[in-house]
């Protein structure tokens, strides 16, 4: 089971600067990083390298409405190697939070908080391509 990490007995506030609608199109956990799916309007789990449009926040079913963080601080469920607060963050294989150490990558945002592989993270949401030169 996932912990929060770096907000120990604190309650966590998810801002949504805009919370979108989208149709699910897989199974997949919540707090997991979301990428376009095959049809208009449906996503799936990001892979790795994959353009990041969102965070997960529900857990609906298949083919129902659920809601994605396009923006805001949202939880994200951290992958290998752990994260450090203030890092840019992007998809693994499974949707999950890595740090982005590349130039022009597709990240999802910026870490809050540090964490280890399992936790869940405050992230400033903020998707799109990083330069980290």
């Amino acid at each position: 089971m996932a912990t929060k990490s770096g907000v120990a007995d604190k309650p966590i506030l998810v801002n949504f600067i805009s919370d979108a609608d989208y149709r699910k199109s897989t199974d997949s956990d919540v707090y997991l990083i979301q990428t376009q799916g095959a049809a208009d309007g449906s996503v799936v789990e990001a892979n790795a390298g994959e353009l990041c449009i969102g965070i997960r926040q529900d857990s609906p079913y298949t083919g129902d409405a659920m809601s994605v963080a396009i923006g805001g601080i949202s939880l994200l469920k951290i992958g290998s190697g752990g994260i450090t607060r203030g890092a840019k963050i992007k998809s693994d294989n499974d949707g999950q939070g890595v740090a982005s150490t590349a130039d022009r990558e597709n990240i999802v945002g910026i870490a809050l908080a540090s964490g280890s592989e399992g936790d869940l993270v405050p992230v400033l949401v903020r998707p799109g391509p990083t330069s980290n030169a």
